[in-house]
Formats: C-alpha cells, structure tokens, sequence
C-alpha cells in the first residue's frame, strides 16, 4: 500500500491526508490579506504621497518591486498559517485565536487603505 491508498493500518492518515483544523479562520486571512495586496499596490501607483509604513515590506517593495512585496507578505502569512495551525494542535483554540486577531488587523488595514482611497481626488 502507497501513501496515496488511503488510511494506514490502525486508522492513521498519511501526512497529507490531515485537513486543516483552522479552514474558514486561514480563507479569511487570505481574503483579507489579498485585498490589503491589492488596496496597497493602488494607492502605491497613485503617486509619491504613498508609502509602504511597513519597513521591512518597503524595503522588499524597493528592492524587487511589486512582486518582492507580494512575496514577502504572503511568505509572513504562511509563516503565520503553519504556526497558527501546529499551536492548534497542540493547544486548541490558541491557534485559532491567533488567526483571529491577525483577520482583525489585516482588516483595519483594509479598512484604512479604502479611506485613504476614497480622500485622494482621482
């Protein structure tokens, strides 16, 4: 039997037969977290009065552009997902509580970067 035939003797799954146990907490933090991509590259070309506060996200974005700032926020954010989902493992509703507060603040930035937005003349 290959890891691919389903359970193993004695009921245990393969590694990659595991689900996630922090499913809608994860889609919501890429949601949120697409639309903070999305909402920062605009402001980001609507000219010099917009910066990236984040200095470690500036510099990506200095360096490699767009795409160094895209990798570099959604590397941090599978960071943030294994970690989340091994600490729920281990101690239930922890790592559910950490995703949590990430959607929360990856939200207010949304949330901000649509005001700022909706200030700018076009």
């Amino acid at each position: 039997m290959n890891d691919s035939d389903g359970p193993r003797s004695g009921g245990e799954q393969p590694w990659h037969g595991r689900s996630l146990l922090l499913e809608s907490e994860i889609s919501w933090l890429l949601l949120v977290s697409i639309l903070d991509i999305l909402l920062t590259t605009a402001l980001l070309h609507r000219g010099p009065q917009f910066v990236e506060s984040n200095p470690i996200a500036a510099w990506f974005y200095m360096r490699f552009n767009i795409a160094g700032l895209v990798a570099y926020k959604f590397g941090l954010i599978a960071a943030v997902v294994v970690i989340a989902e091994l600490v729920e493992r281990i101690k239930p509703g922890r790592g559910k509580f950490v995703l949590r507060v990430g959607i929360l603040a990856a939200s207010g930035v949304v949330v901000y970067s649509v005001f700022l937005h909706l200030q700018q003349p076009l």
